[in-house]
């Protein structure tokens, strides 16, 4: 399969990497509007062609994927371009899909009425610790959900900040760090209600440096919801998710999920506790490049588009999170007033 690359930053080089190790794929073009970045790859990675447009990329390349790892607000634009110029290729989006859930589900709609392949980057669905939280969850191996609390740190910020992150509209820790974890809550216990937020800004002056929640879920299960990138002694990000049920409680993380049940659930787990760690996980993944999750990833989305299938999460779901920052913004601007 042949793959173009948006993007030379972090996440656009981790693509590329993933992409040129699998057996049936290659990059083979190259979006990059850095002239210094286009340089310096043009000399180690030849065979690639370069260009400076979407959608020139798009019309020449003789593309079937392409991964966009550009900066967040320009992901609609950058998509739309590409819709527009060949609907045939796969579109993979890193996350969030946009800095808002009006842009967000307006260009959800249009791939989807387009019958595009597309798929947004929410990796952590596919750790296999992650999951196996998920399946104990849903054989209601604690019960039946009562409360829960979760938080996403990081040890990032602690001085103001200049570019795009920290600008109103496009930055700030909720669009940041946020995305994974809502993500995961989205996908764990579905759409909830944003009963009350806060929103701090310690070094920042343009945007959130911290995020409290509160939501709720159905009738009887509520949670708290913290996310910071000012956390001190986090120097790798985290993220905890915690869960009180009538039946006992679980709490998950990327290093394991912890289980105390307080009764035996037939083929799913026995009463007492339980820790599965993430080495006792098996990833299938031969290659290793960063989380065994985005080698993963990948591989379901090049497959999506080889074989014309559907894949989660997409920009549907993704517009799920992006509506839910949205909620949170508002709700926690409503408190200040």
């Amino acid at each position: 399969m042949r793959v173009g690359i948006i993007g030379l930053g972090k996440m656009g080089i981790l693509h590329a990497g993933i992409v040129n190790a699998l057996p049936s794929s290659k990059v083979t073009a190259i979006c990059e509007s850095e002239g210094m970045l286009t340089r310096l790859a043009s000399r180690v990675l030849p065979g690639v062609s370069f260009y400076r447009h979407p959608a020139e990329m798009a019309e020449e390349g003789n593309l079937d994927a392409i991964f966009v790892a550009s900066p967040i607000h320009t992901h609609v634009p950058i998509i739309r371009e590409l819709l527009r110029s060949n609907a045939r290729i796969g579109i993979f989006s890193e996350k969030p899909l946009a800095t808002n859930g009006t842009e967000a589900r307006g260009i959800a709609d249009l791939a989807r009425r387009q019958g595009v392949v597309n798929m947004v980057g929410f990796q952590k669905r596919f750790s296999p610790v992650l999951r196996h939280a998920k399946y104990l969850l849903e054989k209601r191996a604690i019960g039946r959900l009562q409360f829960m609390r979760c938080y996403s740190y990081a040890s990032d910020i602690f001085r103001k900040g200049s570019g795009w992150r920290f600008k109103k509209g496009t930055g700030g820790v909720l669009l940041d760090l946020g995305p994974h974890l809502l993500d995961l809550l989205l996908w764990y216990f579905g759409e909830p209600e944003v009963i009350s937020a806060i929103e701090q800004s310690y070094y920042s002056s343009e945007v959130e440096d911290y995020v409290h929640a509160v939501f709720r879920f159905g009738a009887d299960f509520v949670g708290s919801f913290d996310v910071s990138w000012s956390k001190r002694h986090y120097r790798l990000p985290e993220i905890s998710i915690e869960v009180q049920g009538t039946a006992g409680s679980l709490s998950v993380c990327d290093d394991y999920v912890r289980i105390q049940a307080d009764k035996s659930v037939e083929g799913v787990i026995e009463a007492g506790s339980k820790t599965f760690q993430r080495a006792a996980f098996d990833t299938g993944v031969q290659f290793l490049l960063a989380d065994p999750e985005y080698t993963v990833e990948d591989i379901h989305f090049l497959d999506a588009v080889q074989n014309r299938t559907k894949v989660e999460p997409d920009f549907q779901t993704a517009a799920e999170v992006s509506q839910l920052i949205d909620q949170v913004h508002q709700v926690a601007s409503r408190s200040e007033c």
